[in-house]
């Protein structure tokens, strides 16, 4: 008999919970910068699983889509944080990359929202700490964009179908929109909100959702050497066996 969606969303539920349970075993060193970054990436991504676990539940899935576009991209950096340490420099250039832009913005004294910038005294100051550190961590590291950070991850497929799905209802792609809101009724076209879920419609996105968390699980429990290996074996072994009848 094919698993049903209601027993993929149990599994999630089931992955969330002993995620959080298994947490304790999870010690790292705090004034280790790649440790502090796997177990903030880690964190997210639990957080994120629990929101997905909401939304399905409280009848909110049109956000559904867009929590499990954000938790694919922290399972990505995850993934590529324990593969390559250096990867945490590629993190650091996108937030400094950013910090200049929004610095150079307020420099420019066009955008109301930055007055409070703009009025600072030491914006030229910052401006130029910014555009220091920016230049140091890009000869440690590299700049990469979203698809490059999947490829890094070995998830390229993914990226290109999954992902690409995610994207669209994330940015409000016309046939996502109307595809949630609009349905054809006895007298025409009728707008449509807060459907009733039907979980059937979700059932290979919970499966994703359970798959990320599993892995994301995996990967920090082995890093950190949590001795969290049976409990772990267990629940792959249960999810393994759920998408088997699949």
């Amino acid at each position: 008999m094919p698993v049903s969606a209601a027993q993929l969303f149990e599994m999630l539920k089931k992955l969330h919970d002993s995620a959080v349970d298994l947490t304790p075993a999870l010690t790292f060193d705090k004034t280790h910068k790649l440790h502090a970054a796997t177990v903030s990436y880690y964190s997210s991504i639990v957080e994120l699983s629990g929101a997905c676990c909401a939304l399905l539940g409280g009848n909110h899935a049109v956000a559904f889509p867009i929590v499990l576009r954000a938790f694919f991209e922290a399972h990505v950096d995850l993934m590529n944080l324990i593969r390559d340490p250096k990867y945490g420099y590629t993190l650091e250039i996108d937030f400094f990359t950013s910090r200049q832009r929004l610095l150079k913005l307020a420099k420019e004294g066009k955008i109301a929202y930055l007055a409070e910038i703009t009025s600072k005294d030491d914006l030229d100051e910052r401006l130029t700490a910014t555009a220091k550190k920016l230049q140091e961590v890009k000869q440690k590291g590299k700049q990469l964009n979203i698809s490059e950070k999947f490829a890094a991850a070995d998830m390229g497929d993914e990226y290109s179908t999954l992902y690409a799905w995610l994207c669209s209802h994330s940015h409000n792609n016309l046939s996502a929109m109307t595809s949630r809101h609009v349905e054809e009724g006895e007298d025409g076209a009728e707008m449509v909100m807060y459907k009733e879920i039907d979980l059937e419609e979700y059932g290979i996105w919970i499966g994703v959702a359970c798959e990320l968390l599993l892995r994301s699980m995996e990967k920090i429990h082995g890093f950190l050497k949590s001795g969290k290996e049976d409990a772990l074996k267990g629940l792959r072994a249960e999810l393994d066996k759920l998408r088997d009848t699949a």
